[in-house]
């Protein structure tokens, strides 16, 4: 989808020189708060390298041989490049990029040598009544696609966008149930690959019911303790902890057929670490002001819906399979899925 919006706007504009195209915005939105986190070519950033075609795309290797000196300058350029290209707020709240000192860009260095050289940026800001205006003007007609809820909203240069802050009713229990559901789908790849691999031990419904609820009660624990406060571990080792929970439960279906007591108390382990990986989005879109029961309870039976639209998928797709052929797809399924959760785990234990 997002490939089909640029390739339209670029058709529809005068083609001009530069070695991008385009550079993505994830935009979250609360009532109270907008969070915005940016990925630019880094070698884009440097002056010398826009607005000519004949230059051949830098990659991940040149990057990373860098030195300390242009890497501060691949941070300054970025700076200037985004306090002439990007505005978000109007008046007093528009957020302007003077400097770096309180979120610092992080260059990502994971990935292999032929990927593009990128540096992530995160901004923040208040919301408020008045709607949030997003401005863009680059000078080589770069486009902005920025990510949102509402779905891909792309910024040509010169152009600009306003967000209407959200309604009164949208701040009810019905918001908390969609923002969980989200969570999982279409956010949660990791959350959905962990349940896949609950599903592919049995897919039988009452077992699955069960593991699913006793996932949801474990993280209602961790997820309510961590959007009040009560306890915080650094991102890091919650992420490769989840990364890890994905390997188990897939590892776990190779060794056996059965469900065993065992086995929920290992759903029940690794849906407290997974409570802490939630908890970011809940406490992003949390009130300070208000009681945070319903927010807690509306976000948690979202989850809880979406995980089961995952198994409920999941068991439409094969319920017709012979015991035989789902045996096939557990073998290659839990294969797939702990080589994947391993991977992330190595990459967010050392390469983030």
């Amino acid at each position: 989808m997002r490939l089909v919006f640029t390739i339209l706007l670029l058709a529809a504009f005068p083609a001009r020189a530069h070695q991008i195209d385009e550079i993505s915005m994830k935009l979250e939105t609360s009532p109270q708060a907008w969070r915005a986190t940016l990925l630019l070519d880094a070698a884009y950033m440097l002056p010398e390298y826009r607005g000519d075609a004949e230059i051949a795309p830098f990659d991940l290797a040149w990057l990373r041989t860098r030195s300390p000196a242009e890497w501060a300058r691949i941070r300054e350029e970025a700076r200037r490049f985004l306090d002439e290209s990007l505005s978000i707020g109007e008046g007093p709240r528009e957020i302007r990029f003077t400097d770096f000192d309180s979120t610092p860009p992080r260059f990502i260095e994971s990935g292999v040598p032929e990927e593009l050289p990128e540096i992530e940026v995160v901004l923040s800001g208040p919301m408020s009544s008045t709607p949030l205006r997003i401005g863009w003007k680059e000078a080589f007609g770069v486009v902005l696609i920025i990510e949102h809820e509402e779905g891909i909203l792309p910024l040509v240069s010169g152009e600009s966008l306003d967000l209407e802050p959200e309604a009164p009713a949208s701040r009810g229990f019905i918001r908390w149930i969609t923002l969980g559901f989200r969570h999982i789908l279409p956010r949660g790849l990791d959350h959905i690959l962990f349940i896949l691999g609950v599903f592919l031990l049995s897919p039988k419904w009452k077992p699955l019911l069960y593991q699913s609820l006793t996932f949801t009660l474990a993280h209602s624990v961790t997820l309510a303790a961590a959007a009040l406060g009560w306890v915080s571990l650094p991102d890091r080792w919650v992420e490769t902890a989840i990364a890890l929970s994905i390997a188990w439960i897939a590892i776990e279906n190779l060794l056996g057929r059965e469900i065993k007591p065992a086995r929920y108390a290992v759903i029940a382990g690794f849906g407290l670490i997974h409570g802490l990986g939630f908890a970011r989005m809940l406490a992003l879109a949390l009130p300070d002001s208000a009681p945070p029961l319903w927010p807690l309870v509306g976000f948690n039976l979202g989850v809880e819906i979406g995980q089961l639209a995952v198994l409920g998928t999941a068991w439409a797709l094969t319920a017709w399979w012979k015991d035989e052929a789902f045996g096939r797809l557990r073998t290659i399924g839990s294969i797939g899925i702990a080589l994947v959760g391993l991977a992330w785990a190595i990459e967010r234990a050392f390469l983030a």
